[in-house]
């Protein structure tokens, strides 16, 4: 089968290498030919594989016997059709090669002592020639090419998404091999391959037999099947106790019984679903904002994981669709993500400006410990469950996604606790997509410290914080400059990606003004709780809002080709567009709660998203490895076009938000309720004292007024604790 293996590679990229890419004048007695259309190339490729596969198979068969030779051969990966359409992994059968068998006489063996080696499957990369990459980059960046088999702009035009064909066009080849090869044998079989222009690596073998458990792996199967044990404590107690207090609310003093019950599956759902009415505390829009944003990310990583050509088939569907400007929206949905960090600075400020104090009273130390408590245990959680995922499933992408992350996550655990992950290099983040929570948590810090300063003296805090924001600003702007860096993060810029991440898209610098913006639209929300605005105004202030948030996403679009704009203007957009967008936002959120909204307020404050907002900060943690749990279990290549994309983004939220219901009754919920035992809520005022029933977000914001007797007051609060902060249901 490796013989087939190396005539495709042959057929397919064999050309004359040297050099692949030269100006148009150092080209000299050159015949230029005409190259046959792509499709035409694909069926050549096709047909003579085809004819390999025919003149072989005899051969298999006679040295070898057939029920062990012909599964081996069969699970074996092919040559697909559509290679140019973007197919680049190509996996065999994964189960039917981890399924052979054979004794030493060459049979099925009737027990596993009489087995003398059985099917493992191996994984090899083979890059696309390095010097063939360089013209299609430079084709996609606008320059003319020549290589000494012609002009070659009319088959590369054929590759969509050409720009950022380094990053991706990385073929995958499914080989089925004895257990007694190992893969020192099978690298040493690849070096005899005779194209040095074409890098070939091994990239694993595996058997799929037992898997050892690891200490950590045992240490968080522990801690799983604690919290089980009593959640299933909390929900008979918690039951027991309604059955035996059917007729009566009746109070729960025992504080040991009040730990158990809040693991209890009832309770905490009841407190997930509860509904404040003539709540005037809360900003209702945010709810269906959170909602909004768990999906928008869900859709994000549904068409741009990192790694989603090791799954994809039609891949090069991808450059279609970026010729598409509206499927700008989705390219550059990544800014979304601002949103959080505006949410955070608003919901810091709002409650404690809110209370007609002139000077109210901020613990700098208190916020942050709650901050660090809201976000790194369940963080925490999350990487104990990355770090067991590699025991539960299989399948023959699953070992290269799940088995590294797991192990950088053992590396460098260490950073996740100390929250500063997101400075680590790309290649050793467990996954991408957590340097979110070190950076909020970062920024909460600073916006901890700057809250204190506006309860001093609240003009001067704003001010700073307008200054550190723009200061954040400029340095973005000056970095892109003179680095060269993509102006923003988004697919076209693929190619010029890795150290943009590491020093601007993940780094505080970046998110800060959002965050700050946030801090000042709470101020003047909680100053201001009745605004009236003209027609005019408010028609004007939609219409600027549009342009910031949508308007400014559609500027991206100029760079779909992949050519990299000027530094001067891609420092200005880089400077830029995460602050128009939070400011966008903030319209959008002042006019909806002040009644401004019209069917958009309407939807964003509808009842029903309040519970679901709960679920935000699960939602996001948990909603990659949904996604990724998936492809990575995928057996055959995945179809990558908008209608399996949107079926498989419906699952995927409708997962996600069951996930993050899960983690919520029986992990966030209960640690809401320990928390409070350490760091209490200071009461809004004298009302509780006089059994005033008051639910208290963050530091005690009066949202209900409901006289309750005073035998219930302790269960009330068992009942309400997810109250006690508003940053535990939000981010």
């Amino acid at each position: 089968m490796l013989m087939i293996v190396v005539a495709w590679l042959l057929l397919g990229f064999c050309r004359p290498v040297t050099p692949a890419v030269l100006h148009e004048g150092a080209v000299t007695n050159v015949t230029t030919v005409a190259p046959k259309s792509v499709r035409e190339i694909e069926k050549d490729i096709e047909s003579i594989i085809t004819s390999v596969t025919k003149m072989l198979l005899p051969y298999f068969v006679r040295n070898s016997d057939l029920n062990i030779s012909a599964p081996l051969l069969d699970a074996m990966a092919k040559p697909p059709f559509g290679l140019f359409r973007g197919t680049f992994s190509i996996m065999g059968d994964y189960d039917e090669c981890l399924d052979v068998s054979a004794n030493k006489r060459g049979d099925i063996p009737k027990t596993k002592e009489d087995e003398f080696y059985h099917g493992q499957y191996c994984t090899v990369e083979a890059d696309f020639p390095p010097k063939l990459l360089q013209a299609m980059l430079d084709l996609g960046n606008g320059n003319a090419n020549h290589t000494e088999f012609g002009k070659i702009g009319s088959i590369l035009k054929e590759f969509p998404a050409a720009n950022f064909a380094g990053n991706y066009f990385k073929f995958l080849i499914g080989i089925c091999l004895p257990s007694t090869c190992t893969q020192a044998d099978l690298k040493e079989i690849l070096k005899l391959v005779p194209v040095d222009f074409i890098p070939l690596n091994v990239r694993r073998c595996e058997d799929g037999r037992s898997k050892v458990f690891n200490v950590d792996q045992i240490v968080f199967l522990t801690v799983l099947a604690l919290i089980a044990l009593l959640v299933v404590i909390g929900t008979v107690i918690d039951g027991y106790q309604h059955l035996k207090h059917k007729d009566s609310k009746g109070e729960r003093k025992n504080r040991l019984l009040q730990f158990f019950v809040a693991f209890s599956l009832y309770t905490n759902t009841k407190k997930l679903v509860h509904i404040e009415k003539n709540s005037g505390s809360e900003i209702s829009c945010i709810n269906g904002m959170y909602v909004l944003g768990t999906a928008l990310v869900v859709i994000y990583h549904t068409y741009f994981l990192p790694f989603f050509t090791l799954f994809s088939s039609n891949a090069a569907n991808l450059g279609t669709y970026l010729k598409d400007i509206e499927f700008t929206l989705i390219v550059t949905m990544g800014i979304s993500i601002e949103a959080y960090f505006l949410f955070s600075g608003l919901l810091l400020v709002y409650p404690r400006f809110r209370r007609n104090e002139k000077h109210p009273k901020i613990n700098v130390i208190k916020i942050i410990l709650r901050r660090y408590i809201r976000l790194c245990p369940s963080l925490l959680f999350i990487l104990g469950l990355i770090v067991v995922l590699p025991l539960v499933g299989s399948g023959p992408v699953w070992t290269d996604i799940f088995d590294k992350a797991a192990d950088n996550t053992r590396k460098w655990w260490w950073t996740y606790v100390l929250m500063f992950n997101n400075f680590l290099a790309v290649k050793d983040q467990t996954f991408l997509y957590l340097w979110f929570i070190p950076c909020l948590m970062q920024i909460s810090i600073i916006g901890a410290f700057l809250v204190w300063l506006m309860g001093k003296c609240p003009k001067f805090g704003m001010c700073i914080v307008i200054a550190t924001g723009v200061a954040c600003n400029i340095a973005l702007g000056v970095l892109t400059a003179l680095r060269n860096y993509p102006p923003t993060y988004a697919i076209y810029y693929y190619h010029n990606r890795e150290h943009f991440e590491e020093t601007i898209y993940t780094a505080p610098l970046s998110h800060f003004f959002s965050y700050g913006i946030g801090m000042l639209l709470g101020y003047f929300m909680a100053k201001n709780p009745t605004l009236k605005f003209s027609r005019a105004h408010v028609i004007f202030g939609w219409i600027a809002s549009l342009l910031l948030m949508v308007g400014i996403q559609f500027i991206a679009y100029a760079g779909k080709d992949g050519t990299d704009p000027h530094p001067i203007l891609a420092a200005i957009y880089a400077a830029t567009h995460r602050t128009g967008f939070s400011i966008g936002l903030a319209w959008t959120i002042l006019a909806c709660t002040h009644g401004y909204g019209g069917v958009v307020g309407k939807i964003f404050s509808w009842k029903g998203f309040g519970p679901m907002s709960k679920l935000g900060y699960f939602g996001y943690l948990i909603h990659y490895i949904v996604i990724t749990f998936h492809v990575s279990n995928a057996r055959s290549s995945i179809i990558f076009s908008h209608y399996e994309n949107w079926m498989r983004i419906s699952g995927y939220t409708l997962v996600t938000f069951f996930a993050a219901y899960v983690l919520y009754v029986t992990f966030e919920s209960p640690l809401t309720y320990i928390e409070s035992f350490f760091l209490p809520s200071r009461p809004a005022n004298e009302n509780l004292q006089n059994n005033i029933k008051q639910n208290v977000n963050i530091e005690g914001i009066v949202a209900t007024n409901e006289i309750i007797p005073p035998n219930t007051i302790a269960s009330w609060n068992l009942k309400n604790s997810s109250y006690i902060s508003e940053e535990h249901s939000k981010l």
